[in-house]
Order: C-alpha cells, then sequence, then structure tokens
C-alpha cells in the first residue's frame, strides 16, 4: 500500500495492513516474497501521517505495544513536525499510557518533542511534566548495544591525513541511538528561550556524567557542548576535566578542539594547557597535529603563557636539528604552521602568526610547506604591510614553498603594488618562475596572465628592474605561457598600427 493508498483507505483498513505485518517481520513480508515487512510499510505509514497529522495521531494508540512498535516510533516525528506543541505533548503521554516505552520509543518520542518545539516561537517551552518524562528515561542508560546512523569522519581517522583539524569547517560524528537523542532533546529545551535554562541543563548534563553511558553519546554532543562555558568558570572546568577523564575519545575530533579553542576565551589556560598535554599523551591517530593547531592559538595570543612558547620553541628545535626530527614532531609542526598561517590575517595575532612563519619557511616542504602556503589561502585583498613584506621576502629564499599552493592567488594581487614595492615583487616572481621552469610545471591561465603583467610593468621601470623584466618576459615565452605570447602579438600589432 502506498501512502496515496492509505491516505484514500479507511482507519481499520490501514491498522488491518499491519495485522500481517507486527515488528518482527522487519524487512520481509511473511508470505509475499519480494514485498517489504513491517519496517518499509511504517515508512509509508509515517509519510501518509506527515500530510493527515491529526488524523494519523489517532490511529497510534490503537496499535500494540511491544508488537506494533515500528509505525509508531516512524510516524511520531513525522506527525509531530506538523501539529501544535501542546497536542504533540498530549500524544506522547497518551502513548506512555498505553504502554509504550521501549528504547526505540523513547527515542521516537524524544525526536518528536525537539521538532515539535522548534516550530515555535523562540520563547516557547517544554511542559514541566514532559521534561520529567525525558530526564526520567535519560536515567535509563540502555544496556544494548548502540547503533549508530552514519560513519565517523574519515579524516579524524586517517593518520596519514594532512588535512586541518580545528581551522577547518567539516567535521562530524556517527549519531547514536539512545539517549543521545534524548539528551540532544533536553539541550534543545532548556537552551532555548531568553534567558536560556542554564541551570537546569548543566544539572542533566551533570547527572547524566555519572552515569555510565557510552563516549559516542557526548561525541555526538558536539558543539552544543560549547554552552557549557556559560556557566560560572569553576562549574563549566570541572564538567570538562570530569568528561575528558571519563570519556578521552571526546576530545579526539574536530569537536573536540574546538571546545578546547572557544575555552580558551573563558576558563583558565592552565586548565586549557592539562587538556592539550591529556591529548598528546592519547592513542589519537592525529593527536601530535591537534596539539599542534591548538598551540598555535595559543602562542600568538598576546598574553600567550610560557607554556605554550616554551611549547613552540621546544618543537621548533627538535624540527630544525640537522637529526633527530621524528614523525610525530613533523605532524606537530604541521599542526603548527596549519594554525599560525590560518591565524595571519587577525590583527591581535598577525605579529606573532609573521614571526613563526618566518622561522617555518625557510625548511618547510611537503605538508608544510602546504601548510605555510594557507597564509594565502583567501582571496580577499592582501595586507600590504611589514608582515607581507617579510614573509614575501622569505618566500623567495624557498620557492619550492610557494609552488605548494595557492600562489595563484598571491601572484594575481602582485602587480596591485607596483611600482612602490617593485624590486621585492621581482624577488618574488623570479623565483618563482625559476622554479616553475626547474619543475617543468604547467603554468595556470591565470598565473600566466598575471605574470606576464608583472613583466611588463617591470619593463617600465629604470634598471636593473627593466632587465629583469625583459628577463622575466623571455622565460615565459620559453616555458610557453600563452599569455606571454598573447601579450607580445597585441604589443606587436599596437606598434605596427
Amino acid at each position: 500500500m502506498s501512502a496515496e493508498e492509505m491516505l484514500a483507505a479507511s482507519d481499520d483498513e490501514v491498522l488491518g495492513l499491519f495485522n500481517d505485518l507486527p515488528d518482527a517481520t522487519g524487512g520481509w513480508h511473511p508470505r509475499r516474497n519480494f514485498e517489504g515487512g513491517s519496517e518499509q510499510a511504517s515508512e509509508v505509514f509515517a509519510e501518509a501521517a506527515k500530510r493527515e497529522p491529526a488524523r494519523f495521531a489517532r490511529l497510534l494508540s490503537r496499535f500494540e505495544p511491544g508488537t506494533y512498535e515500528n509505525p509508531v516510533c516512524r510516524a511520531l516525528p513525522s506527525i509531530a513536525s506538523q501539529l501544535p506543541l501542546e497536542q504533540v505533548e498530549a500524544l506522547i503521554q497518551q502513548l506512555i499510557s498505553c504502554g509504550f516505552s521501549s528504547l526505540a520509543f523513547r527515542t521516537a518520542a524524544a525526536s518528536a518533542s525537539s521538532k515539535a518545539l522548534q516550530q515555535q516561537p523562540s520563547d516557547a517551552r517544554l511542559s514541566a511534566a514532559l521534561l520529567g518524562i525525558l530526564e526520567g528515561w535519560l536515567s535509563q542508560v540502555p544496556q544494548d548495544a548502540m547503533t549508530l546512523e552514519g560513519e565517523p569522519d574519515p579524516e579524524e581517522l586517517d593518520a596519514a591525513s594532512c588535512a586541518p583539524l580545528l581551522f577547518s569547517a567539516g567535521g562530524y560524528a556517527p549519531l547514536p541511538d539512545g539517549n543521545w537523542t534524548i539528551l540532544d532533546a533536553l539541550t534543545t529545551a532548556y537552551l532555548r528561550g531568553n534567558p536560556p535554562q542554564l541551570e537546569a541543563w548543566m544539572q542533566v548534563l551533570e547527572n547524566h556524567l555519572e552515569r555510565q553511558d557510552a563516549p559516542e553519546v557526548w561525541r555526538a554532543m558536539g558543539w552544543k557542548l560549547e554552552h557549557v562555558l556559560r556557566a560560572a568558570p569553576a562549574r563549566a572546568e570541572r564538567f570538562f576535566s570530569n568528561l575528558f577523564a571519563r570519556y578521552p575519545s571526546v576530545i579526539h575530533s574536530s569537536f573536540g578542539l574546538r571546545l578546547l579553542a572557544q575555552a580558551m576565551h573563558t576558563l583558565p589556560l592552565t586548565a586549557v594547557q592539562r587538556w592539550m598535554e591529556d591529548l598528546g599523551a592519547g592513542s589519537w591517530v592525529r593527536r601530535e597535529q591537534a596539539f599542534g593547531e591548538l598551540l598555535a592559538l595559543l602562542a600568538t595570543r598576546h598574553d600567550a603563557t610560557p607554556w605554550a612558547l616554551e611549547s613552540v620553541e621546544r618543537a621548533l628545535a627538535q624540527w630544525q636539528a640537522v637529526s633527530g626530527s621524528s614523525a610525530a614532531e613533523d605532524r606537530l609542526i604541521l599542526g603548527l604552521t596549519i594554525g599560525v598561517a590560518e591565524l595571519w590575517d587577525e590583527p591581535t595575532r598577525r605579529e606573532r602568526a609573521s614571526e613563526l612563519l618566518l622561522r617555518l619557511v625557510p625548511r618547510a616542504s611537503g605538508a608544510v610547506a602546504e601548510a605555510a602556503m594557507r597564509a594565502f589561502s583567501s582571496t580577499a585583498p592582501l595586507l600590504w604591510d611589514a608582515a607581507t613584506r617579510q614573509l614575501l621576502c622569505a618566500l623567495a629564499g624557498a620557492p619550492a614553498v610557494m609552488l605548494r599552493g595557492w600562489y595563484e592567488n598571491l601572484v594575481g594581487q602582485l602587480d596591485q603594488h607596483l611600482p612602490a614595492d617593485a624590486a621585492l615583487i621581482k624577488d618574488v616572481v623570479t623565483a618563482l618562475v625559476a622554479e616553475l621552469t626547474r619543475t617543468s610545471q604547467y603554468v595556470l591561465p591565470d598565473v600566466g596572465a598575471a605574470l606576464s603583467r608583472i613583466a611588463l610593468s617591470l619593463q617600465r621601470q629604470p634598471p636593473p628592474l627593466r632587465e629583469a623584466g625583459l628577463e622575466l618576459f623571455e622565460q615565459l615565452l620559453d616555458l610557453g605561457v600563452s599569455e606571454a605570447r598573447d601579450l607580445l602579438k597585441e604589443l606587436d600589432r599596437l606598434k605596427s598600427a
């Protein structure tokens, strides 16, 4: 039966469909091969319920708890997104009185509560009765094996990955069944409104942390745990210390790193440093890079702690040693480089970030070099100040670093600063073209056009810049840069006109 057929059928005909399809049939019809079972019929039932929520809400209490829970659990969240909050609450309490109490039902009811609440004005609240029910369910930690919806973020589990962890828009975690949905619904309920019910929410979190639950429940809370930082600093520090001690894997994710990054603004830095040390001593395959990215945040603050500065110096000394640099130290430097390059544009951190980039660039290679070039990953106009000039000087001395990424963003803006900084720009583009020639790399059209414009502009300057411009243009022609050939043809045409 399709959703349209269910909508056209009588209530008894709809319910009669499930007489042959108790939950135990799963995905297979007991008598007819190649037809779905309870799971498929329940999905169709939920689709129909979303279109006629009031009618199908009345049908839910006619199913037998324990035998026909699939249609109830699938339809309840769909109905909740269409009905007023008061009706959804009454429906949930009616189903409880009918005997529905399984983990699947509790999960569906929690999801329905959250969906219904989110359809209301921002000052709407769940009733005290329903909040009490949800909190009571939360205390019943399921003992069954947990199932997860979705897969872990592969970047966070790939030891060879060089992608940013903290400085990225990504990061996700599989959603567990059971208590996560209830905890998430309570979080939505208590944090809505102005002011939010922070005290009640904190009490829920602290109480649940004392229970033994799966770490996936806390990992899936993700960014919502940042609201803990709105509590009194001592209370927030105590909560996170207990959370990380009991569930160390919570910190082993992009979400966990963001928690520490946000904590730097409100909690004692000694606490953050302690959690970072625990992170570095853990078993996460990407812990060294994660530590490095967090260290960049600490070390570029105007009030950087001695611990942060000493940690940076120790890492740089080990990395810059002729021998003795290990893979772990390289990964830490990778994270540090990603961090300072991403922070280079922030005015309050620019000076310290520049100092570190100038020490990193000369020895950078591979992934570290690519990380350093993240300083130019933005397409926003380049801030032309002393920090930019110093970094360009360093790159002119290490042109292989430029080729690791984003040099097209840099080259595309250099001609805007001619002739004022012609000598510096000449050094940068000359080194870049020499490296392009040495490695026989293809020159992107936008890069070729920008380099051609710079070469032509340099030719209009007095010696020795004029000669450097001529030589640069010849090198571009030798590289087969079509934009340089086209520009030369246009100049010849204008001369002969």
